[in-house]
């Protein structure tokens, strides 16, 4: 528990980011007085500092901010395609980030590997004295956030026998908070977007699988256990296909990247893949638009019972579309505006992701969780503290 004043003043900074000593003093309720006293106490330990122009160094208008000796924080996104890792400080700023491309079948223990050789890459370059304090985990498979277990079945199989919580925890020597990656890509999309209808928004992330995540004022509704937004293994035909997970008729086996491929691979030959299809239908007509036309119709019949249920603001869609996003997104509209209730498709904005597209960004999401976290907060307090003391 954080009850002294500078424990509850760093807690905040880490929060919200650098602030004015009045504007602490503020919001926990004390005196400047004792805000200034904490400030005096914690600049001595080396873990804040109050930058001062020469021209008003007598003044108390600058903003309090974290040093690197107060720690700093890591990022960890898995996605189909790449690992990105980023490290970053604790009052908000990315320091040093790298994203380094890979196959989408390349197993789990091999992307942590790339992900514990990130992170030591980015802290020798941004904070090679500082300490790793927590890191944000963004897993491409549907994992339990408590204790990091895989759960996915065969659809998760490149993470077969891989705890990636764990493992990362065991290899960087702290504690792991765990996210689904589609679930940190819809937290960056409503960080980054400042449309009242994106206050309750849903993000579809259409690659090889196909995810959801829900944010609510900021928050990730991530269900119990983080088994929310498994968007690609809802079954829009019982009938249908049979799916990995072992259902049938999943959403994944009518528009995952690996169907797009397959139908690439028939219309325009067997070294054409899921972007070369976008690609064709966005040129012009034919079979290629035939094929991304139906896919992104069956994304539409499931994302108006979505819609339905949920009643979003703004639906974000991002993935592998972008060489036909208009195309995608217009199919996709027309799809939900019939088949969705009135009071759920009449005002709903379906749009292109945006800043969810860029590695820093989503990087950033990641440090954001861990700040916004309280438990988080208050065992980084606590450890910056006791290695002052």
């Amino acid at each position: 528990m954080l009850n002294t004043t500078p424990a509850r003043m760093l807690s905040e900074i880490v929060q919200n980011g650098p602030d004015h000593r009045a504007a602490l003093a503020r919001t926990l309720g004390v005196s400047r007085t004792a805000i200034s006293n904490a400030v005096q106490g914690l600049e001595s330990a080396g873990l804040v500092e109050v930058p001062v122009r020469a021209e008003d160094r007598l003044t108390l208008k600058d903003a309090v901010r974290l040093t690197r000796d107060f720690g700093v924080a890591g990022s960890v996104v898995m996605a189909s395609g790449s690992v990105s890792v980023g490290v970053g400080t604790f009052d908000g700023s990315l320091l040093a980030q790298r994203t380094t491309a890979i196959d989408a079948e390349t197993g789990g223990a091999e992307r942590l590997a790339l992900a514990v050789e990130g992170i030591a890459e980015t802290m020798r370059s941004a904070a090679p004295d500082a300490q790793l304090r927590a890191v944000h985990l963004a897993v491409n498979t549907q994992s339990d956030r408590r204790t990091g277990e895989v759960l996915g079945g065969l659809a998760s199989r490149q993470w077969s026998g891989v705890n990636p919580k764990v493992e990362l925890e065991r290899a960087l020597g702290t504690s792991v908070s765990v996210e689904n990656t589609a679930r940190l890509l819809a937290l960056t999309e409503r960080i980054h977007r400042s449309e009242r209808a994106a206050e309750d928004l849903v993000y579809v992330h259409l690659s090889r699988g196909i995810s959801l995540g829900h944010v609510v004022d900021g928050v990730i509704i991530p269900g119990v256990r983080g088994g929310a937004g498994e968007f690609g293994h809802l079954s829009i035909d019982r009938d249908g296909l049979p799916c990995e997970c072992g259902s049938r008729g999943c959403l994944m086996q009518y528009a995952g990247s690996r169907v797009l491929a397959a139908s690439a691979q028939r219309i325009l030959g067997p070294e054409a893949g899921a972007q070369d299809l976008y690609e064709a239908a966005a040129r012009g007509g034919g079979e290629a638009r035939d094929a991304v036309v139906a896919a992104a119709r069956a994304v539409g019949t499931a994302l108006a019972g979505i819609c339905n249920l949920l009643g979003p603001g703004m639906v974000v869609i991002g993935g592998d579309l972008l060489p036909a996003e208009d195309l995608v997104l217009e199919t996709i509209a027309e799809e939900v505006r019939e088949r969705a209730l009135p009071m759920a498709g009449d005002s709903l904005e379906i749009v292109g992701a945006r800043a969810s597209r860029g590695a820093a960004a989503v990087l950033e999401a990641g440090l954001g969780s861990l700040r916004w976290d309280p438990e988080v907060r208050e065992r980084t307090v606590e450890e910056a503290l006791g290695t002052a003391a």
